[in-house]
């Protein structure tokens, strides 16, 4: 049985704090689905846009188990979300994905190292850009709105039934010109974008970016969407 989903080898999902994920809908109970490292002493070493790259992170332990497991048919128990959906005869993401981007399995293998390695080429990216944001909906939170981060520090420890979130987290990465001058270098092939935040239109150099794909000819391959 095929188990493979192109994402992890084309796709990036970041969040609002900088992690990245395999996609949007992986498992993050214990932060499984995110892009990590083992360490010598059992911790795990979790990639973030502040301070790492994304050639690290795209080829971080997590990814290339994940891509390892599926070239080998089996399920990484990150994306078990996807499989249960379709044991039920529900059409899940990685369905979905796999139709859109008609990639097939034995162009990933060529493109995969023996450990599960990549050359990053980033064909589909969903950039969650920070926290910035000038309201704070109902049905928000304090890491997609830096109006909530502001309010929330002030009940969350009076309310025990609140969801605790760190508010001390770094959500500037999307406002450096490093991480935008790497992602272009990984997205050469650039087809999709998908940008939300916070509020997007909020950060300058993601218009800057836009610009610079304009002025590269790049642009017209591009499909993009806001939230």
């Amino acid at each position: 049985m095929s188990t493979y989903c192109a994402l992890p080898w084309i796709h990036l999902a970041t969040h609002p704090q900088g992690d990245v994920s395999l996609c949007c809908r992986v498992d993050f109970h214990e932060r499984r689905g995110m892009a990590f490292d083992n360490q010598k002493n059992s911790e795990r070493y979790f990639y973030n846009l502040n301070h790492d790259k994304l050639d690290k992170i795209l080829n971080s332990d997590s990814f290339r188990d994940a891509r390892m497991k599926m070239l080998k048919g089996e399920k990484p128990i990150a994306c078990m979300g996807c499989f249960e959906k379709e044991d039920l005869g529900i059409i899940s993401k990685r369905m979905i994905e796999n139709k859109f981007l008609n990639i097939g399995l034995e162009e990933l293998k060529s493109k995969t190292s023996d450990t599960g390695g990549i050359k990053p080429n980033i064909e589909y990216a969903e950039l969650r850009l920070g926290n910035l944001c000038n309201i704070k909906c109902r049905t928000c939170n304090p890491n997609s709105s830096s109006k909530w981060a502001l309010e929330y520090g002030s009940i969350q420890n009076e309310l025990d039934f609140l969801t605790k979130y760190d508010l001390r987290a770094n959500f500037k990465w999307a406002e450096s010109e490093e991480f935008w001058d790497d992602f272009l270098k990984n997205t050469a092939q650039l087809k999709q974008l998908y940008i939300n935040g916070g509020e997007p239109t909020l950060i300058k150099q993601h218009w800057l970016f836009l610009e610079r794909l304009v002025k590269m000819n790049l642009s017209q391959n591009i499909d993009i969407k806001y939230t």
